[in-house]
């Protein structure tokens, strides 16, 4: 769970691997916010996944979850970010 007020910009992308495409959803906090449980925050993490999607900024990859488990419906995603954070920018860069 992520404040409404901590969040600056919800991000959909995509990481090709193999033959696999996995979509995700990340966030941009605020600047000067702990870690959010699970984020990839170690150096090693961080340098690994900027390799892998250069195109992602390093703190959206930080705290992005895949959708693995369940299907990601963008419009959807789109509305309810307009509904709950009509000030938090939604960008998809998949």
């Amino acid at each position: 769970m992520v404040p409404w007020s901590d969040i600056e910009t919800v991000v959909l992308w995509t990481q090709h691997v193999g033959f696999a495409t996995i979509p995700y959803v990340g966030l941009q906090r605020r600047r000067g916010l702990p870690p959010l449980p699970g984020s990839a925050r170690s150096r090693g993490l961080r340098l690994l996944n900027q390799a892998a999607v250069p195109h992602v900024p390093r703190a959206v990859l930080a705290d992005s979850r895949p959708a693995n488990s369940w299907r990601l419906h963008r419009p959807s995603i789109e509305a309810a970010v307009r509904h709950f954070g009509p000030t938090v920018e939604f960008v998809d860069m998949s």
